[in-house]
């Protein structure tokens, strides 16, 4: 579903969200990603090292989803840190 819906806004729009936190075109997805993820969730808790990669994913989605709380039409956090590194040049 997600490869569908990518293909249909690649090939029929340039529009990506702008100055948002993300695409908005793909937020509707997120129920279904959290769906799907239960059976890697419960696979990577079977041992310790899988839990810290699930730690430090949530650590990852709790700063992506905090981040844009003080102003939302901004460039999401990871666009900021590679434009501060000089990945980026706009």
């Amino acid at each position: 579903m997600t490869a569908i819906v990518i293909g249909f806004y690649i090939v029929t729009t340039n529009n990506y969200g702008g100055w948002t936190s993300g695409p908005r075109w793909l937020m509707w997805l997120t129920p279904l990603w959290l769906l799907t993820m239960l059976p890697v969730a419960d696979r990577l808790a079977g041992s310790r090292v899988g839990r810290a990669v699930g730690y430090a994913l949530l650590a990852v989605s709790v700063v992506s989803a905090s981040y844009p709380a003080v102003n939302p039409w901004r460039h999401p956090w990871i666009s900021n840190f590679m434009e501060a590194r000089g990945w980026l040049q706009y």
